[in-house]
C-alpha cells in the first residue's frame, strides 16, 4: 500500500485528486494496466490485466511478485532490452511479447511503458499498458497465409495478371507477368508504369489509352487483341481483359488486367489461313473436278471445274444438291454402283478409285475417273471426290484395242490367205501337171485329138481356177475389212454353178447329185466366195468316197432359231464319213487327215471362216445317225 501511495505521490497531479484519479484511471482504462518498480516487481495491476492473464485471485496476491515470471523465457532478452531503453529514454512502445496464461493458453501482447521519477528526479516506477493482439496476430497470420495463397494461385495461373491504381501505376502482378515485363519478381513491378517496361512506346501508349477508357467509362473491356514487345525481344499476341476496380463507395480506384498469350494460336491461325488460301487456290484451280460430300451425298463444296461436266449448272446451283438426285434421269442406273462405292470407302476408311460412264443432259457420253477418299474435318466426316474426264483416253484405248484387234485379224487373215493360196494353188498345179502328162501321151496318137482337147480344156479350166483363186483372196480381204461388201446372193444359182464345175472337173466319175429345195430362188447375204464354199464341199464329197457311184443330196430349207430365220443347207454324201472324235478337228486349220491326199478348194478350216464372216455356222453330222461310216452330212446355216 505504501508503494502504491508512492506512485500516486509521484504522479504530478494536484494532491486532492491524485488517489481518486489513480483509482478511476485503473478501473476505466480499456486496456490492462500495470505498475512495477524499476526492477520489475509488481506494485499494482488493473482488473482487466487479471482477466487477460486468467488469474482469479485478488490482485493483492500478485503485488510484490516479479512480473518477469509471467513472460515466455524466450522473450527475457527483449524484456531486458526494453527495460534498459526505458531507463535511458524514459519509455518504450509496442514491444511484442508472448505470454502463457495460467491455464497454459498462449497469447500475444504489445507493451508500452513509461518511467516515473520522484521529486528528486530519481527513477522509481514503470507504468505500462498491455494490448492483447492475439486475434490481431491470428488475423494477420491468416491474412498473410491468404496473401501467400493468393500469390501462389496467381503465380501458377497460366494467364498473365496485373493490377493498377487510378493513374495506371502498377500495384502488383503475378510471376508470369513479371517475367515478360523483365522485372524479376512481382514486387518489383510496384510503382512502375507501362512506359518503364520494355514494350514499345506505341504499345505503352495504347495500353494507357485503354486503361483510361476502362476507368473513365467504368466499363470492362474484354478480348482486346493487341501485340506486346516482351523483355526477351519477342513480340507476343495478347488477348486482354481489363476490369475497373472499386472501393467501398463504388468509386473507381484502379483496374485489374488479365491476358492470355495467344501468339501460337495467332501464328497457327495465320498458317492455317495461308494453308487454306493455298488449298483453296489449288482447289479452285485444279484441273480435277473436286467435290466434298456429306455422308448423305449432299454436296457441301466444289470447285469451278465441276461445271465442265455440268455445263448447264453454276457452282452456286451445285452446292447443296444431292449427288444421287443429280444422277436421276438418264444416269439413274449408275446410282446403285456409286452408292456401293461410297459406302465401301466410308466403311473401310480407304482411298478408292473407279471409272464411270455418264451421259450429259445434251446426250453427250463422257467417261470419268473418280478418286474418292474420306476426310475428317473437326467432328465432321466428309467424302472427297476428285474427278477427271478420261473420255479421250477411253476413246484412245478403244482405238488401240480396235487396232490390236484389226492387227490380230489381219495377221490371222494373212495366214489364212497364205494357207488358202498354198492349198488351192497346189491343187491347181497338180491338176495342170496331171493333164500335161496325159497330153504328152496323146500327142503321139493322132486319133486322140478329142482327148487332147478335153485335157486342154482341163488345163484352161485350172488356169481360170487359179485366177479366180487370186481374185477371191482379194475379195476375202475386202470382206474381212468391211461388212458392206456382203450382198444379196442367189444361193440356187451359185450352187448350180458349183455342181456344173464338179461335173467338168471329174468327167469320168459316176456322180449322182440331187438338190431338194422348196424354193427356186433362195437369197442369202453373202458374196462370190460362197461359190468356193460349195465347190469345196462337193469336191470333198467326191474325194473322200470309195463307192463307184458318188451320191450327193443337197437339201435347202428355212429354219427359225431364236426368232431369226436362217437358210439351212445339208450336203449328204455316201463317202467314208467322219469319226466323232474328228468332227470338230476337221474345221481346224492345222488338221489334215492324210498328208499324201491333196485336196482342192479352200479347205474346211477356211470354209468355216468364210461362213462365219456371213454370221453363219457350219458343222458335220453322220448321214445316218450313230454310224459315221455311212457318210457325212455337212450342215450350213446362213442368215
Amino acid at each position: 500500500m505504501n508503494e502504491k501511495k508512492g506512485v500516486t505521490d509521484a504522479i504530478k497531479i494536484s494532491s486532492p485528486f491524485k488517489e481518486k484519479f489513480y483509482d478511476i484511471f485503473f478501473k476505466t482504462f480499456p486496456d490492462p494496466l500495470f505498475v512495477t518498480d524499476i526492477y520489475g516487481k509488481i506494485i499494482d495491476v488493473s482488473d482487466s490485466l487479471l482477466n487477460l492473464w486468467g488469474i482469479k485471485r485478488k490482485k493483492e496476491e500478485l503485488i510484490g511478485q516479479s512480473g518477469f515470471k509471467f513472460l515466455d523465457p524466450k522473450y527475457l532478452r527483449i524484456v531486458k532490452k526494453d527495460h534498459q531503453k526505458a531507463l535511458e529514454k524514459g519509455h518504450f512502445s509496442n514491444s511484442l511479447y508472448k505470454i502463457r496464461r495460467k491455464d497454459g493458453q498462449v497469447f500475444y501482447i504489445k507493451i508500452s511503458a513509461s518511467l516515473i521519477k520522484d521529486a528528486n528526479d530519481n527513477p522509481r516506477y514503470f507504468i505500462g499498458v498491455l494490448r492483447d493482439i492475439t486475434n490481431e496476430k491470428k488475423l494477420r497470420t491468416e491474412l498473410k497465409k491468404n496473401k501467400e495463397m493468393f500469390q501462389l494461385v496467381l503465380d501458377n495461373i497460366p494467364q498473365f495478371i496485373f493490377w493498377k491504381d487510378i493513374d495506371s501505376v502498377y500495384l502488383g502482378c503475378n510471376k508470369n507477368f513479371s517475367r515478360v515485363a523483365g522485372v524479376g519478381t512481382p514486387d518489383n513491378i510496384i510503382g512502375k508504369t507501362d512506359f518503364n517496361l520494355p514494350w514499345e512506346k506505341s504499345q505503352a501508349e495504347s495500353f494507357y489509352e485503354i486503361d483510361r477508357l476502362v476507368m473513365e467509362s467504368n466499363k470492362p473491356e474484354f478480348h482486346i487483341i493487341e501485340t506486346q514487345l516482351q523483355a526477351d525481344g519477342k513480340e507476343a499476341w495478347l488477348d486482354t481483359n481489363k476490369i475497373p476496380l472499386h472501393n467501398s463507395k463504388g468509386e473507381v480506384v484502379g483496374l485489374l488486367g488479365t491476358y492470355e498469350d495467344i501468339t501460337e494460336r495467332v501464328l497457327a491461325k495465320k498458317a492455317l489461313e495461308k494453308s487454306e488460301k493455298k488449298y483453296r487456290h489449288l482447289f479452285d484451280n485444279s484441273p480435277y473436278a473436286i467435290a466434298l460430300l456429306d455422308l448423305k451425298g449432299n454436296i457441301v463444296d466444289c470447285n469451278d471445274t465441276v461445271k465442265k461436266f455440268l455445263t448447264e449448272l453454276t457452282k452456286k446451283d451445285i452446292i447443296g444438291r444431292n449427288i444421287y438426285d443429280m444422277l436421276l434421269g438418264i444416269n439413274k442406273d449408275k446410282i446403285p454402283m456409286v452408292k456401293t462405292f461410297l459406302y465401301k470407302i466410308v466403311q473401310g476408311r480407304i482411298h478408292h478409285s473407279f471409272e464411270l460412264k455418264l451421259n450429259k443432259r445434251n446426250g453427250e457420253a463422257i467417261w470419268l475417273s473418280v478418286y474418292a477418299s474420306v476426310l475428317n474435318i473437326e467432328d465432321e466426316t466428309l467424302i472427297q471426290l476428285m474427278v477427271t474426264d478420261i473420255t479421250e483416253k477411253k476413246l484412245a484405248e478403244d482405238k488401240i484395242i480396235e487396232s490390236e484387234k484389226k492387227y490380230r485379224e489381219s495377221y490371222s487373215q494373212a495366214n489364212l490367205y497364205k494357207d488358202l493360196f498354198a492349198h488351192d494353188i497346189s491343187n491347181i498345179l497338180q491338176s495342170i501337171k496331171s493333164a500335161n502328162e496325159i497330153m504328152e501321151i496323146f500327142l503321139d496318137n493322132p486319133q486322140k485329138s478329142k482327148e487332147i482337147r478335153e485335157v486342154s480344156n482341163i488345163i484352161k479350166e485350172q488356169i481360170l481356177r487359179g485366177a479366180r483363186l487370186v481374185d477371191n483372196i482379194h475379195k476375202l480381204s475386202q470382206i474381212e475389212g468391211a461388212d458392206y461388201l456382203l450382198k444379196k446372193t442367189n444361193l440356187n444359182e451359185t450352187l448350180k454353178d458349183s455342181i456344173e464345175f464338179l461335173y467338168n472337173w471329174v468327167p469320168n466319175y459316176n456322180l449322182n447329185i440331187e438338190v431338194d429345195s422348196a424354193e427356186e430362188n433362195v437369197v442369202v447375204n453373202a458374196n462370190e466366195l460362197l461359190y468356193d464354199v460349195f465347190e469345196n464341199l462337193l469336191i470333198n464329197a467326191v474325194k473322200y468316197n470309195k463307192n463307184d457311184i458318188k451320191e450327193i443330196l443337197i437339201k435347202i430349207s428355212k429354219k427359225e432359231i431364236e426368232n431369226k430365220i436362217y437358210v439351212q443347207l445339208e450336203f449328204l454324201d455316201n463317202g467314208i464319213g467322219v469319226e466323232d472324235v474328228r468332227k470338230n478337228q476337221i474345221f481346224q486349220r492345222a488338221y489334215n487327215k492324210d498328208k499324201s491326199v491333196r485336196g482342192f478348194g479352200l479347205g474346211l478350216s477356211l470354209v468355216k471362216k468364210i461362213i462365219e464372216s456371213y454370221d453363219g455356222k457350219i458343222w458335220v453330222e453322220d448321214r445316218i445317225k450313230g454310224d459315221h461310216s455311212k457318210g457325212s452330212n455337212f450342215i450350213i446355216l446362213l442368215p
